[in-house]
């Protein structure tokens, strides 16, 4: 996985309907976390842990230093539309 350049699909996975931009975080629907040298990405479909969990969808082998899901959004390596 190459940073800005390859690009994980999360739009099926998130109820965009109820995400509010101005009052959440999309960290609060993505999750990413470095485990032992790679880069685990999770979803909370409803962002709050009400009616839907966390579910691991990608591991990313080798991948560090990518950040938050919003500065992989930024960086075009996420796409939620």
């Amino acid at each position: 996985f190459t940073n800005g350049q390859d690009v994980i699909v999360l739009a099926d996975l998130i109820d965009l309907d109820t995400f509010d931009p101005v009052t959440q975080s999309i960290n609060d629907f993505i999750l990413t976390l470095e485990v032992d040298g790679n880069t685990v990405i999770g979803v909370d479909a409803d962002g709050t842990g009400t009616e839907a969990s966390l579910q691991i969808v990608a591991a990313l082998a080798g991948a560090t230093g990518l950040g938050s899901a919003e500065d992989m959004i930024a960086a075009g390596s996420i796409a939620i539309v």
